[in-house]
């Protein structure tokens, strides 16, 4: 019991220490200026509890725009901090973000870890593990992504305490979900299904030993159902500013414009430019397939099949949770393509369904040691069980390492040499940070640059102040460097890869493979 106490503790307190130090690497993404929306947010709750506050304090039209109808717990939290430790340079109020953002990623592993040791054992929790933190894209979120990678985390936690009420009927794991449950659609509107998979579950559960006639059982269920239900409205409200007044309009309003998201451009999938409310259906399952390291599609599909077609559909507290995560990935997956919802930027809007789809995997992963432990030679099976594991831990820490701190951009070799000829490779702008470290070192004096969209500005603020202070942001024809990421134009990237003007003085980009994430130029 100690030799797996010590175990797990140094593995977790390996990965804290790990991320806390290289947190600052990252560079800042486009929703760096979510903590706009969350000054908004701290501001208008202090003042509604009657606190007299600096920030800001507009407040005649809240809602007021799309912003507002994210949660707003990480934003609160943050910038709690900030004005805590009296944070005044940018650089350090966004580094103190990214080890926020990553400590809100590393409770989510912990909560995972603690669900798979209940459900499979510790010996398969450490492996599960593995499979859940080991995604070099989903990883590399954890740090930068105060959206989508926070809701990760809510989901991941949130499993726990659902499946300790799936498996019993005390009272804490009820509450306990629903706080959590609660958080998640505050958070964002698309987990309002999880609430209604909980109480199915729960019947369920509940169903087969019922009889008609068992009043006392079916009233302890329906306190149960009722203690929930309260809890979740009550978690709902309280972390969903936005309800505090109106509450019905502002929920119908946010389900409204986060079900039919107001932005009208255009995504380049599979070679071609998209309109991001016309994606084929296919769209998410292929960023899935070719942005996870392969292994662990593998081990998805081998879970799938297990869980279909080898296992007779037993609705026990263990299968339960598994088919609970089954449904957890397809219903929001078919609201999508049914309601016809814009999407873009691969299929990081659905990084909340990873600890569904992990879960499954590990499911997978023991059907494999099934199948290995039929092996005839027991050489063979040791030989066949090392290389299962080499091959779901050393490609995807492999590149963790050499990609850091762009393992956002990582694709697997199903994507193609070159996978941006096909798809979006640094959207989100991070490698901005380190493209400007580089030119600033590479160059003397001031610098008068053109970038190719807001990150490339926004990135300066990751600098050293007198570095800052080098680089003059100006229009492309006064400019003496060009550095972009390629967002929006595959034009761009096939000629920077011919040299034609105005790519043909290439100075340094920042590339893995045939793959260019980001390029800079020098105008003549």
């Amino acid at each position: 019991m100690k030799l797996k106490q010590l175990l797990t503790n140094s593995l977790f307190f390996i990965l804290f220490l790990s991320g806390l130090n290289i947190a600052g690497d990252y560079g800042l993404s486009w929703d760096s200026m979510q903590r706009g929306s969350g000054i908004r947010s701290a501001g208008y709750i202090l003042t509604k509890i009657g606190i007299q506050n600096s920030l800001e304090n507009d407040y005649d039209i809240y809602p007021r725009d799309h912003n507002d109808a994210y949660g707003v717990i990480f934003d609160v939290v943050s910038i709690s901090v900030e004005k805590l430790f009296k944070l005044k340079d940018k650089k350090e109020i966004y580094t103190m973000r990214h080890r926020l953002n990553f400590l809100f990623y590393f409770i989510g592993c912990l909560f995972y870890f603690l669900l798979s040791k209940r459900i499979f054992g510790f010996k398969i929790a450490l492996l599960s593990i593995f499979l859940y933190t080991l995604h070099p894209r989903l990883l590399a979120h954890g740090f930068f992504n105060p959206k989508d990678s926070i809701l990760q985390s809510y989901v991941a936690i949130t499993l726990y305490p659902i499946f300790l009420a799936l498996e019993g009927n005390k009272s804490k794991w009820y509450i306990f979900s629903g706080v959590m449950m609660g958080i998640c659609v505050a958070t964002r509107i698309v987990m309002i299904y999880l609430p209604v998979l909980f109480f199915i579950s729960i019947f369920i559960i509940h169903f087969k030993s019922f009889h008609y006639r068992d009043y006392q059982r079916i009233i302890i269920l329906i306190k149960k159902y009722v203690l929930t239900l309260l809890f979740f409205i009550f978690s709902l409200i309280l972390c969903w500013p936005i309800l505090w007044e109106d509450p019905i309009s502002n929920f119908i309003w946010a389900f409204n414009i986060m079900s039919d998201f107001p932005w009208g451009g255009n995504v380049f999938f599979m070679g071609k430019d998209i309109p991001s409310n016309s994606l084929p259906w296919y769209y998410l399952p292929i960023w899935y397939g070719i942005t996870t390291p392969l292994t662990f599609v593998i081990l998805f599909i081998f879970g799938i099949i297990k869980l279909f077609f080898l296992t007779n559909i037993i609705f026990n507290r263990k299968n339960i949770i598994l088919y609970f995560s089954l449904a957890g990935i397809l219903i929001p997956l078919l609201s999508v393509i049914i309601l016809k919802s814009s999407l873009y930027d691969g299929w990081r809007h659905f990084y909340f369904i990873y600890p569904f789809i992990s879960l499954i995997s590990v499911n997978g992963y023991i059907f494999s040691l099934k199948m290995i432990k039929k092996i005839k030679y027991f050489k063979l099976r040791i030989i066949t069980l090392s290389m299962m594991l080499a091959l779901i831990i050393f490609p995807s820490v492999s590149s963790f390492y050499k990609m850091h701190p762009h393992q956002h951009t990582y694709f697997n070799f199903i994507a193609g040499s070159d996978p941006l000829l096909k798809y979006e490779g640094d959207y989100w702008g991070v490698s901005y940070k380190q493209g400007l470290e580089i030119l600033l070192d590479s160059k003397e004096g001031d610098i008068l640059l053109a970038v190719g969209n807001f990150p490339g500005k926004n990135n300066i603020q990751m600098l050293s102040i007198n570095d800052r202070d080098r680089i003059k942001i100006v229009d492309l024809e006064k400019a003496k460097f060009f550095i972009t990421n390629f967002r929006f134009n595959l034009k761009d990237y096939v000629k920077s890869n011919k040299k034609i003007i105005p790519f043909e003085n290439e100075i340094f980009n920042i590339k893995y493979g045939e793959m260019k994430i980001l390029g800079a130029y020098e105008i003549n």
